[in-house]
């Protein structure tokens, strides 16, 4: 995701992620963009600093999260650590394949000030394998993309 924000504009990120072998593969891939940062961390203990940012943004971090054990805990821990890092009216976007009656809960929880709003789009087709099919009748084909201002008060 770092690569197509770079390609589109910006430039300056600092992705995130527990696993050594995905940011030593990412430091490689993204060698040639010295503005783009990976840094190995536990979402749930970002050593930022307060205030650090103006967005953030989750793809299938809380997701991942709320598939584990003690997953009400470490979402919530998560969601804490995103709202601190960000600076007032910062931003928090969620892509997540889970609908808003399954995630507005959390975000709403332990008194943090968040606008949200969500947004329903359709999973993108790839077109790699034309005679694949959707073979989960039962799973909707749409992600839900999550909005959340972080309140100035």
């Amino acid at each position: 995701m770092a690569e197509d924000m770079y390609e589109d504009g910006f430039q300056n990120s600092v992705s995130v992620d527990l696993n050594s072998r995905v940011i030593d593969l990412m430091k490689h891939r993204c060698r040639n963009w010295p503005t783009l940062e990976f840094i190995q961390m536990d979402a749930r203990k970002l050593q930022f600093g307060d205030n650090s940012f103006d967005v953030a943004i989750d793809k299938g971090t809380m997701d991942s999260l709320l598939c584990g054990e003690n997953s009400t805990a470490h979402t919530l821990k998560y969601i804490s650590e995103v709202f601190r890092v960000l600076s007032p009216n910062g931003i928090f976007l969620i892509v997540s394949y889970n609908e808003p009656s399954q995630r507005i809960p959390y975000l709403t929880k332990d008194g943090h000030k968040w606008e949200v709003t969500h947004h329903t789009i359709p999973k993108p087709v790839i077109p790699t394998n034309p005679s694949a099919t959707n073979d989960d009748k039962e799973a909707p084909n749409v992600h839900y993309i999550y909005i959340c201002i972080k309140s100035s008060n």
